[in-house]
């Protein structure tokens, strides 16, 4: 297939990039980079709002079969039940959450007016070799910054186990929304203690989930998917990826 994309420079698109080139795919890579939402939510409305809309029309106009999004748990805000499905309450928390709900709208629009096949997987913490956030903060063997007590927890999932959604999701007909994710909540401080590292706490962030897990088993229905990377695994993984890269100065 001829695939483009959006981000493809990015963590989740240079891996699932990578692996879309090794099954002999035709691939497109387009950059974009968000500033942080909370900080900038004018910016961060025109990449995840207009940007999806402005993809969707390109693909409509180009013929393409099909587009999907990487929405996010953030849609949620903090959601219950706790695994969350699909039919919980829409009630996001920050900037960048409103804006993947947003995307998603315009996901459902272009599907029912102009008949855009379209898919919003919503990710849950996507961690692993060359990724942001607190489990590449961990690579670096501390201390660590905790913003907040520690006690916030999220689900997190391999990006190896979401690269495997999205080609499942790219050769399937599902239409909707979908999420990706363990079902299973990890704390910052139980991360740190796993990995035996000092840590050090800051004030918390503004627009931040307290608790955030997902349950997916629609996605083990319409995609035959399932999380299968233990995060004991992941992790080794990406501390093993992170210990190999040259020291900043």
């Amino acid at each position: 297939m001829r695939i483009l994309v959006s981000g493809g420079a990015g963590f989740i698109g240079s891996h699932l990039t990578r692996t879309l080139l090794a099954l002999g795919h035709d691939v497109t890579v387009a950059q974009i980079d968000a500033r942080r939402s909370v900080e900038d939510p004018a910016s961060d409305a025109h990449v995840n709002v207009a940007g999806t809309a402005a993809v969707l029309e390109a693909a409509r106009r180009a013929g393409a079969r099909r587009v999907i999004l990487a929405s996010s748990a953030a849609v949620y805000g903090d959601a219950f039940p706790l695994p969350t499905p699909e039919t919980a309450t829409l009630a996001p928390r920050s900037p960048y959450g409103a804006g993947k709900a947003a995307a998603e709208l315009y996901m459902r629009m272009f599907s029912l007016a102009h008949g855009v096949s379209t898919l919003a997987l919503r990710l849950a913490n996507v961690y692993g070799p060359s990724g942001a956030g607190i489990v590449a903060t961990l690579g670096r063997r501390g201390p660590v910054t905790i913003f907040g007590d520690g006690h916030q927890a999220r689900d997190y999932v391999f990006v190896g186990d979401v690269v495997d959604a999205f080609i499942a999701a790219g050769i399937s007909d599902v239409e909707g929304e979908l999420n990706v994710g363990t079902g299973r909540e990890t704390s910052v401080l139980e991360l740190i203690t796993r990995l035996g590292l000092a840590a050090v706490h800051a004030e918390a962030r503004p627009g931040e989930c307290r608790r955030s897990c997902l349950a997916s088993a629609r996605a083990a229905l319409a995609l035959g998917w399932r999380a299968r990377t233990p995060l004991d695994v992941g992790l080794a993984d990406t501390l093993g990826a992170a210990s190999t890269l040259p020291a900043c100065a």
